[in-house]
């Protein structure tokens, strides 16, 4: 099993190396390419398995929904073969610290807050919030933000094509 980036036509774009750090407590796992058959993730430190999802018919993305995820925590999200159900690809990743991660919320809540009272609409929101993370390269945190902003549109499926090109090096 090969740590991080890609092999072959399989790429772990979120969160991968390029993104280790990351602030939401539910991610968004996206990767491109291969038939996976599951998606897990790991405690680093006990070795538990967290959560477990067969991947049958799945987009390659999935939010994160098993038990919480704890700020300063390090786990690992594995992809296995839809063939062999081995194990084929991994990456590390790390909940953000407590104090840094109520800073990053008590700043997207201002944000939010001054763009409502401007009179911005949802999706407008969504897309500074999607920028905030990104300008604190939280790429990540940037595509979560990608899959929670309602309403979709079709400048942020581009926005996630350009980041999976840039990580997976295409």
């Amino acid at each position: 099993m090969r740590p991080g980036g890609s092999r072959g036509d399989l790429c772990l774009v979120a969160p991968a190396t390029t993104s280790p750090e990351i602030w939401h407590l539910n991610p968004v796992f996206l990767w491109q390419g291969g038939l996976i058959e599951a998606l897990e993730v790991h405690d680093v430190a006990s070795g538990d398995s967290l959560w477990r999802v067969d991947l049958f018919n799945f987009l390659p993305r999935l939010r994160y929904n098993g038990p919480g995820l704890e700020p300063g925590r390090e786990y690992t999200w594995t992809l296995y073969d839809d063939l062999t159900g081995d194990a084929i690809m991994k990456a590390d990743f790390q909940v953000m610290e407590s104090d840094e991660r109520q800073r990053i919320a008590t700043e997207l809540e201002q944000l939010t807050q001054d763009l409502r009272d401007s009179g911005a609409d949802p999706l407008d929101i969504g897309l500074a919030r999607i920028t905030y993370f990104a300008e604190q390269e939280l790429w990540a945190d940037a595509l979560t933000e990608v899959y929670l902003t309602r309403p979709a549109a079709p400048a942020l499926s581009h926005y996630v094509r350009e980041v999976t090109k840039r990580i997976c090096g295409e």
